[in-house]
């Protein structure tokens, strides 16, 4: 075409995804503005890449769509804009003005539609077209001369879809991307597609029909099953949400070529906005329009950091003498470059990085390569490494204790981790990796782990990279590390976590790499046992279940299950899902008392998943040493929890017999016990401190009974009297608390009426004043600061705490409720940790942590000294914090995780009242 291009920017989609993506960033007026800062980011990202002439900017307008007038269901499920996202959307659009790019908004169409419109007269105007924006609904759009460049995780991770790419991602052009959702649907607008058929099974559809109607017109000779009766069942459904999926080409806009063209801005406009709003770190990313060409901008503010160029380190004393000398400098970045998993893979090389400006990066490889440093230059490496005297910062900085640790070398001197930083400031969403904070808090560009390895089949192995290649991806990971760190110590600080990162996260980082290290010893012929009796009693499950039924049917099948309960057996079906009738466990467990085979149905599902995820599994997982070496997760869990992949070893039930026996299957090495130390109602403790209800304090004081105390308190009777029942809805209201259990969920958890439940919990709250006033305090600091935080200053967002929907709002309101007892629990039980391993190092014990599952520590160590231990884990845990309650550990001591016996507390003085 003519060499111009045009830039269409999906407004809402995009500030949307920065909203989510992007940290909680608040300028120094206490304003969030994450949304907008992630929206003008991927802006001049797109900017600076493209050589863009013309540029529109599409917004949806208030109010209704035409959509909803067709059916009234479209994006019904969504919340309420959330209110810390209102004001950002028109500091987007003023972001927009000041660079001269004029806003459409048109009545009753969405800005998906304002688009399709103007690309389909800018291409017929011979422009070349790329939409900007924050989903896919776009890729209908694709032609020759129109591209859509879309981001993929957080705001800086891209691709541009052309229509090769489109074909890669569905195996069909871009205009059967409609028929496509018209079968799967689109959960995220609430289009209902074809109940049943799903993305696999659409894709294959189009690409064997093609369109919608040659794919219903073809039905006739479909082959009998499922597929041929969902479409002819929802064939009109599907031509329903063929139309609400297609974007509108026709809408009543013209573009104006002219007025849409680039053109010089006012600067000062520029720096008044970015100075209002405290993006100044962008300003040096600004291009200028000249007439529609970009240039680099004349606005000069304090620019972040460039990577740097990367000098690969290989041979002699002058690289020995470089990596001294980079000791001397202050901070230095560390990156190792390892295959997975770092605890046992091997080193490929490491980028190293002094923290001042302009500094250079250095890469040193290692590993078999012929390009490989010289033994001279690795062992200055590991001096540098080693020395405790040097400052160390990095990013997930346990990959780099596991990695050194294999070959000897013990990283020493390492100060903070970018990771737990980013996960500390933004509980919303998942971490995100090193490229994608480099760009969104400090606007560098480096290269992600997908684009160096690839993705898919064409994924190539971290050895196989050539050096240069390893070096610039590293080397630059390393030298945005400083600017990276820089920007989240700020944020830390404005948020009073920067004591929760240095005090309680980072110090654990160490101890969690020595417990994967360790591992735990597994039997698998005690799991080969369990798995011949878990095997026979599924057979047993399986036949009473047919018998009571009538005929034989496959358990896991869920279509074939909800026929079966649903259709032959007439029970109530429950909610519905985007694939027909739910068989969830919730779904069945309200069954439970319909007909005998769904308790059946329901052992048979436990039993499966236990055999597979663990009796099955564990022996296969083993390494040779004989042990099961999990990973600790540390920044995955709102709350602050650890949690454990490869394999998941929090899930092990502890109440159930098979979930003991399982237990049963991990052993103490010879000579050594295990030792179990287990807060005792760690979070109703908590409750107690945080509330300060008088009942609570004195029962936990004076060692009663929680449970019992509560029933006599709510029931009105002597302790003595309570009876078993009153003791078991008590506790389920005891802990339901910590959980804004609902009078529904009583009558569910313990078969009273739902009035009979409505009853106690008002008398609960009645009972316990305190603990009403308290809950009522957190919501409404929940919905004031859209946060909420524990007693060690852990925080958790809440953005839809004031959204409109009902539900969501409620669940966000749970979360509130839920956090300061649950994310408290987890604060105590990391401090714990950090006091028992001090504790264990000073006393020279050879005890070892293992494990450390929910509000249990598990410790391997000499029979000999056993008594000294649990000495040392008592004081440990019962001393990390100082709550108005005593801290109670229960300890246990066994050759196996199963066979343990309690050990009594040693008699202490009474608690005095405080």
């Amino acid at each position: 075409m003519g060499g111009e291009r045009l830039l269409l920017i999906d407004g809402h989609a995009l500030v949307y995804r920065a909203f989510f993506a992007m940290p909680a960033l608040t300028n120094s007026k206490g304003e969030l503005t994450n949304a907008a800062f992630g929206f003008t980011s991927m802006l001049l990202k797109v900017f600076n890449e493209h050589q863009l002439t013309h540029a529109v900017a599409a917004f949806d307008p208030p109010g209704p769509t035409f959509r909803h007038e067709q059916y009234t269901e479209y994006k019904a499920h969504r919340a309420r804009m959330p209110d810390d996202l209102r004001p950002q959307v028109p500091w987007c659009q003023d972001i927009c003005t000041v660079l001269g790019i004029p806003i459409v908004e048109v009545p009753r169409f969405e800005a998906d539609d304002v688009i399709g419109t103007l690309a389909t007269q800018a291409e017929a105007a011979g422009l070349d077209v790329m939409i900007l924006t924050g989903d896919l609904d776009s890729l209908q759009l694709v032609t020759e001369h129109v591209v859509v460049y879309a981001s993929r995780r957080g705001i800086s991770d891209t691709i541009v879809y052309d229509i090769d790419k489109v074909h890669e991602r569905y195996g069909f052009e871009p205009l059967r991307v409609v028929d496509f959702k018209a079968l799967c649907g689109d959960t995220s607008d609430n289009i209902p597609g074809v109940p049943g058929i799903g993305e696999k099974t659409a894709m294959a559809l189009v690409q064997q029909y093609g369109d919608l109607e040659q794919i219903l017109a073809a039905v006739p000779t479909m082959k009998e099953g499922k597929v041929k009766r969902l479409l002819t069942e929802y064939a009109g459904q599907a031509r329903q949400s063929q139309d609400l999926a297609t974007i509108r080409r026709d809408v009543d806009v013209v573009l104006d070529r002219e007025g849409s063209r680039l053109t010089p801005y006012s600067d000062a406009a520029v720096q008044t906005l970015f100075d209002r709003l405290e993006f100044r770190s962008l300003l040096p990313r600004l291009p200028v329009f000249d007439g529609g060409r970009p240039a680099q901008t004349s606005l000069q503010m304090a620019e972040p950091r460039p990577v740097v160029d990367v000098e690969v380190l290989q041979r002699g004393a002058i690289a020995a003498d470089v990596l001294a000398a980079l000791g001397r400098e202050g901070p230095v970045a560390v990156q190792t470059a390892v295959s997975e998993p770092a605890r046992r893979g091997t080193i490929a090389g490491i980028a190293v990085c002094s923290t001042d400006d302009d500094a250079t990066a250095y890469f040193i490889p290692m590993g078999d390569s012929l390009y490989a440093a010289d033994a001279e230059t690795i062992a200055a490496v590991e001096r540098l490494l080693a020395d405790a005297s040097v400052e160390k910062w990095g990013y997930d900085v346990k990959r780099d204790l596991l990695a050194w640790r294999q070959i000897g070398v013990e990283v020493r001197g390492l100060t903070f981790d970018a990771m737990l930083a980013a996960y500390l400031v933004n509980t919303r969403t998942r971490v995100a990796p090193m490229h994608i904070l480099a760009e969104e808090l400090c606007g560098l560009d480096i290269t992600s782990d997908d684009e160096l390895l690839g993705t898919g089949r064409q994924r190539r192995a971290l050895l196989d990279v050539p050096v240069d290649e390893l070096a610039q991806h590293f080397g630059g990971a390393a030298a945005a590390i400083s600017p990276v760190v820089a920007a989240l110590r700020r944020q830390l600080e404005e948020a009073s976590l920067l004591a929760m990162h240095d005090d309680l996260e980072f110090p654990l980082v160490a101890i969690l790499a020595a417990m994967e290290q360790t591992g735990v010893k597994v039997d698998p012929a005690v799991l080969g046992v369990i798995s011949v009796e878990m095997g026979a009693r599924m057979a047993e499950i399986e036949a009473s279940v047919h018998t009571a039924v009538g005929h034989e049917f496959n358990l896991g099948s869920t279509q074939q299950l909800a026929a079966v309960l649903y259709d032959e057996l007439g029970l109530a079906s429950g909610r519905k899902t985007k694939t027909g009738r739910s068989t969830d466990a919730d779904t069945l467990d309200a069954l439970r008392d319909e007909h005998p085979a769904v308790a059946g149905i329901l052992e048979w599902r436990q039993l499966t998943k236990l055999k597979g995820t663990y009796v099955d599994s564990l022996p296969l997982l083993a390494e040779r040493d004989g042990r099961i070496h999990t990973s600790f997760n540390q920044a995955v869990a709102t709350t602050g929890r650890l949690s454990s992949a490869d394999p998941n070893l929090q899930n092990i039930p502890v109440r159930s017999d098979w979930g003991r026996r399982i237990r049963g299957a991990f052993d103490a090495d010879t000579g050594q016990r295990l030792i179990s130390a287990d807060y005792s109602q760690i979070e109703l403790r908590v409750l107690a401190h945080v509330s300060e209800e008088p009942a609570l304090l004195e029962s936990f004081r004076h060692g009663e009974d929680i449970h019992r105390r509560t029933a006599a308190q709510v029931y009105g009777v002597a302790p003595e009297a309570v009876t078993a029942d009153m003791r078991r809805i008590a506790k389920v209201v005891n802990f339901g608390v910590l959980y804004g259990l609902s009078d529904f969920g009583l009558a569910r958890d313990t078969g009273m009426s739902r009035a009979e439940a409505a009853a106690f919990i008002e008398a609960y709250f009645g009972s316990f004043p305190q603990v009403t006033l308290m809950l009522e305090r957190i919501r409404n600091h929940a919905r004031e600061w859209g946060w909420v935080d524990t007693i060690m200053g852990r925080r958790r967002w809440l953005p839809d705490i004031r959204a409109a929907n009902r539900q969501v709002r409620q669940a966000a309101e749970r979360m509130a409720v839920n956090m300061p007892m649950q994310g408290a629990a987890a604060d105590i039980m990391k401090r714990a940790m950090i006091r028992a391993d001090t504790a264990l190092r000073d006393s020279g014990s050879s005890a070892r942590m293992l494990l450390q599952v929910h509000d249990e520590l598990v410790v391997e160590a000499p029979e000999s000294s056993v008594d000294a231990v649990v000495a040392l884990l008592r004081d440990a845990m019962e001393g990390a914090a100082d709550l108005l309650v005593p801290l109670d550990v229960d300890v246990k001591v066994g050759a196996n995780w199963a066979d343990m016996s309690p050990l009594a507390a040693p008699v202490a003085a009474a608690q005095p009242s405080r």
